[in-house]
């Protein structure tokens, strides 16, 4: 029995070694740094505050910044160095989108060199096509202003007497302009609208986008609670549901059935709109699920679904997900959770599509070129 216990022992310690790893990061900064500048790394993972823009901050030690970051066996982190705002995020030599580094724990120390930082770099023209109107919300249920964003499809203003369906986004922030997006890069639905739209391949619809609420996206976007950290979903549904909901269909021609209202969003916005299909189905008929964190909580959402996919019966859902999402294992679980989350809703014959799309990166740039047949879809056009 001692024996037995002595190598179980053993085991969980090998384990435990196997998957937490430390490593060093040593930042160079470009000479036109200013000397007072904090650094700071801004990374996908929940460790250093999933893309807090001053998730990580580094110490000084000489002429460089050094942190140790702390990583499970298995885990890829992407991250940018940023001064502590996304206008002075980390650039490349010529101005352009830097993109995003990797750390894994393959070395126990990496050295990163700042090229050019986007301070004096000229600031994204706004880039909105069509009309883009903007107001703000005091939400009681979230404590917290929220600025919402409603576009407009061509026309609207000299058809009086119609009404339009109406999809609610999340990460509104990142939905039409590349001015107010966090990476400098939008999904173009703006743009992607209009074309369709003008061409009669879908009916003009109105698209409002929530922007998120900065370091509580995480609590928002979430209903279950993982290692300590969301769960405040049902806060965020009721604001939708009750405040954004009533606010657009005072101010704004649009239809009012269940039929005409869909959500969607991506990585956590993905989860948050599966979730909010299936927990509201009376309110919502449909959902775009991009790059979704089914992980969340250890898968918690798909086994809900497995176990009651009932409350999906009369929805209709785009899911999808791309092949260079993360990195080794990471990858796998993105793509693997999907495919999982298909056969569930294959096997209760529930209406949707899923999309695979190879070497799509988990990013805006992926999304926006996605976008357009996710919406055809929903539209069922």
């Amino acid at each position: 029995m001692r024996s037995t216990l002595t190598l179980l022992i053993v085991q969980l310690l090998l384990v435990s070694n196997v998957r937490a790893a430390t490593v060093k990061l040593i930042v160079t900064v470009p000479d036109s740094t200013p000397t007072d500048a904090s650094i700071y790394l801004a990374g996908s993972l929940p460790s250093v505050g999933e893309w807090k823009v001053d998730g990580v901050k580094l110490d000084r030690e000489g002429d460089r910044f050094v942190s140790t970051i702390q990583l499970e066996g298995d885990q890829t982190l992407e991250f940018k160095i940023t001064r502590g705002s996304w206008e002075t995020v980390e650039k490349n030599r010529d101005g352009s989108e830097r993109a995003n580094r990797l750390l894994d724990a393959k070395h126990a120390e990496v050295s990163v060199t700042v090229e050019a930082w986007s301070t004096g770099i000229e600031k994204p023209a706004p880039s909105v096509v069509g009309t883009l109107e903007i107001f703000t919300i005091d939400s009681k249920s979230l404590n917290q202003q929220r600025t919402i964003r409603v576009w407009l499809p061509p026309g609207y203003a000299d058809a009086s007497d119609r009404k339009f369906p109406v999809l609610y986004m999340h990460d509104g922030q990142n939905c039409f302009d590349r001015a107010t997006s966090a990476f400098g890069v939008e999904w173009q639905i703006d743009e992607t609208l209009t074309k369709l739209i003008s061409d009669g391949t879908i009916a003009p619809m109105i698209v409002v986008g929530m922007d998120n609420g900065g370091a509580s996206r995480t609590k928002n976007y979430t209903f279950d609670i993982d290692k300590e950290r969301g769960g405040g979903g049902a806060a965020h549904a009721n604001f939708l549901i009750d405040e954004v909901i009533p606010q657009i269909e005072s101010r704004y021609r649009v239809r009012t059935d269940r039929a005409s209202r869909m959500v969607g969003g991506s990585s956590l916005g993905g989860l948050m709109s599966l979730e909010i299909v299936r927990r509201h189905s009376d309110v919502f008929s449909g959902a775009l699920v991009m790059s979704p964190s089914l992980w969340w909580s250890n898968e918690a959402i798909i086994k809900a679904i497995e176990a009651d996919p009932s409350q999906l019966a009369n929805s209709r859902l785009w899911i999808d997900v791309g092949t260079n999402e993360g990195s080794g294992k990471e990858t796998s679980r993105y793509v693997e959770s999907v495919k999982k989350l298909d056969a569930i809703l294959t096997k209760a014959n529930v209406e949707h599509h899923l999309m695979i799309q190879e070497s799509a990166e988990h990013n805006e740039a992926a999304w926006a070129r996605r976008f357009g047949s996710a919406i055809m879809y929903l539209m069922d056009q």
